[in-house]
């Protein structure tokens, strides 16, 4: 039994760990991302999460910006989502996106689809990683108390 559960958690902890890497990587290059001037088409704070006495909230911001000529629409502000239980505090960032209000769109160059509006890194790009890295190691430590 210990090595089903040893085989789950360095299943998922490695799972997680090499997706937490891909975020890293791609928070690293999209500040080298080319940049678009885009436009607003939308922004609200938006209920991503209800719990017994907590609401969380989100940015939702909705833009459009051309590239070679195409037309393309994004809604990330930033490359991994700044989730908050303050309504004030996504308040404050939507200060930033006002509708019809012109904006820097840095965009992947090899897929113009993958874009962002900040690319402004908060340590939070980490998580999925040191918690992939722990549940790994927890696998493991399940193998060796045989």
């Amino acid at each position: 039994m210990k090595m089903i559960w040893a085989f789950v958690f360095f299943a998922a902890g490695a799972a997680t760990l090499i997706y937490g890497i891909g975020i890293i990587r791609d928070a690293r290059a999209c500040a080298s991302w080319p940049q678009a001037e885009g436009r607003v088409v939308s922004a609200a704070a938006e209920v991503v999460a209800r719990e017994k006495n907590q609401t969380t909230y989100a940015p939702s911001v909705t833009y459009t910006f051309s590239v070679a000529g195409r037309e393309f629409k994004g809604t990330r502000v930033t490359l991994v989502p700044r989730n908050s239980p303050s309504a004030q505090v996504v308040q404050s960032v939507l200060t930033r996106y006002p509708i019809g209000g012109k904006v820097v769109v840095f965009h992947d160059p090899t897929d113009p689809s993958k874009c962002v509006l900040s690319t402004a890194t908060n340590g939070s790009e980490w998580a999925y990683a040191i918690g992939g890295a722990l549940l790994a190691g927890a696998g493991l430590l399940f193998l060796k108390r045989d």
